[in-house]
């Protein structure tokens, strides 16, 4: 059985193409289930037409209050009934063959997680000559870690699997519940999938991602950058008050990380392994501020030369600078 789970807020102007590309699908899903966030716009009326003349059934169910996009997504996943959870978003549009393709690759039993390029396109879906992986930068080389055993040491540096490009497992969709707070569904979904089984990068561009003002997270969307040089940066980076309490966030969310795969017989040894030595990292590093200068220096030194910053951190040097260098004030 294959879900389509989504979750919607305020989405009338696409949500509507979004739903019919997944009817024109040529393997079509047995259920859509959509969990709305509230939506104060025609967003449910819309859906309740759909669902009116489409043969595949249609689960939604509409917050109380708003939860979130992340917890929306957990809520729709628990709703759902599929043995193969496909993720989709409001705003986007899959190309006819997604599901069928995908479900080649399920045919393998190791495969937890399938996800795909897609084509980065505008508000009216004209193609901007650009891919996901393109602008994420999943190169070729990038593609072949990310379905290996050793793909941890890409997705502590960063989420490399968008959510409107991955279907999972029913049993990896549940074993990532509750969905680690302040983590997106998909960067942790993803994380447990590694833990559990193999990841399957398909290079064909299955989905339009579309682009436009009023989408939650975009790959065109760019945060304010701020200046290296800037008295903000240099005083916020080296506030060691701010610098240990990231840090400590990086500990919390692998020994949580750890609690939830470790009692799975389906766990890989060589994640655990990784994981373990990822947390030891930022676990060693935390605790070098509480010593003095000197011993802190020979510390951070010591994880430099072994070569930790650079299988843990996407920006070595810069990291080892700060943490050298950081005081309280």
């Amino acid at each position: 059985m294959i879900s389509v789970v989504i979750a919607t807020y305020n989405g009338e102007k696409y949500i509507t193409d979004q739903l019919e590309s997944i009817a024109a699908q040529t393997v079509l899903p047995d259920e859509i289930v959509i969990v709305d966030d509230c939506s104060s716009d025609t967003t449910l009326k819309l859906i309740t037409e759909f669902a009116a003349q489409t043969g595949i059934i249609v689960k939604t169910v509409v917050n109380s209050h708003n939860l979130g996009s992340t917890k929306s997504f957990e809520r729709a996943i628990t709703l759902s009934s599929g043995d193969i959870i496909f993720f989709a978003d409001q705003d986007d549009f899959w190309v006819k063959n997604k599901i069928e393709r995908f479900m080649k690759e399920f045919e393998n039993n190791s495969v937890a997680l399938v996800f795909s390029d897609g084509i980065i396109a505008d508000s009216n879906l004209n193609d901007l000559n650009l891919t996901n992986w393109q602008k994420i930068h999943i190169t070729s080389e990038r593609a072949g870690i990310l379905q290996s055993d050793d793909a941890f040491l890409l997705l502590s540096h960063k989420n490399f699997v968008t959510g409107a490009a991955m279907a999972v497992r029913r049993e990896v969709a549940l074993a990532a519940l509750p969905i680690l707070e302040h983590n997106w569904h998909d960067e942790w979904i993803t994380l447990i999938a590694y833990c559990l089984g193999d990841i399957k990068a398909v290079s064909e561009k299955l989905f339009y991602y579309r682009q436009h003002d009023n989408q939650q997270v975009g790959v065109l969307k760019k945060a304010p950058k701020r200046s290296i040089f800037s008295f903000e940066y240099i005083i916020d980076h080296f506030h060691q008050v701010k610098r240990v309490g990231r840090i400590n966030q990086k500990v919390k969310k692998y020994d949580i990380l750890l609690s939830y795969v470790k009692q799975n017989k389906s766990t890989k040894e060589k994640a655990l392994t990784l994981i373990e030595s990822c947390k030891s990292f930022y676990s060693t590093r935390s605790n070098s501020f509480s010593k003095p200068r000197l011993l802190r220096i020979m510390t951070l030194l010591k994880l430099l030369f072994k070569g930790d910053y650079h299988s843990w951190s996407s920006r070595p040097f810069e990291e080892f600078f700060y943490d050298l260098l950081a005081n309280k004030r």
